[in-house]
């Protein structure tokens, strides 16, 4: 029998995991780190993406939502991507 994501979804089971899983790491802040040479990583609490991660991913999502959606994504189909959109500000 062939599993796909929109099968998987029709069992209530399998989207009751990945919500829980998600709404757990969605809740927690999310740190932004700089990998240095020698393969240590720096804590960068001030960086704009910190702020775009834990405050306020775009107008019409809160952090939170912005963190669960992208992890439902990253659950079900593998990857969870962000597309970042720049204006003049």
């Amino acid at each position: 029998m062939r599993v796909s994501v929109d099968t998987a979804f029709q069992v209530s089971v399998v989207w009751a995991c990945i919500d829980v899983i998600a709404k757990a790491l969605s809740s927690a802040t999310w740190q932004v780190f700089e990998r240095l040479k020698n393969g240590d990583r720096e804590l960068l609490p001030d960086d704009p993406i910190s702020y775009v991660l834990n405050m306020r991913a775009n107008p019409e999502m809160t952090a939170i939502a912005f963190r669960e959606a992208t992890m439902i994504a990253a659950l079900s189909w593998g990857n969870g991507y962000a597309e970042i959109i720049r204006d003049r500000a």
